[in-house]
């Protein structure tokens, strides 16, 4: 019974290491590369966003964007 469970250990790791290696890195590069070009570069309107979510509302007795982010992180 332990030969079984450490042949199909070995095994799991031979697996586990393959597909966290070169292919998992090819994936997530090429992943990000497709969904850049694909949703118009969408990384250049991060820096409108960030001042977006820290600017005061004017409304009183809400929560803010910011204080509801903080929240529910």
């Amino acid at each position: 019974m332990t030969e079984t469970i450490t042949i199909l250990q070995s095994c799991l790791d031979a697996i586990n290491a393959f597909l966290w290696g070169v292919p998992m890195l090819c994936l997530l590069v090429g992943l990000g590369i497709y969904l850049t070009i694909k949703l118009n570069f969408i990384q250049k309107y991060i820096v409108k966003a960030i001042k977006l979510s820290v600017v005061p509302d004017d409304s009183e007795g809400m929560v803010s964007n910011m204080g509801s982010f903080a929240v529910a992180m």
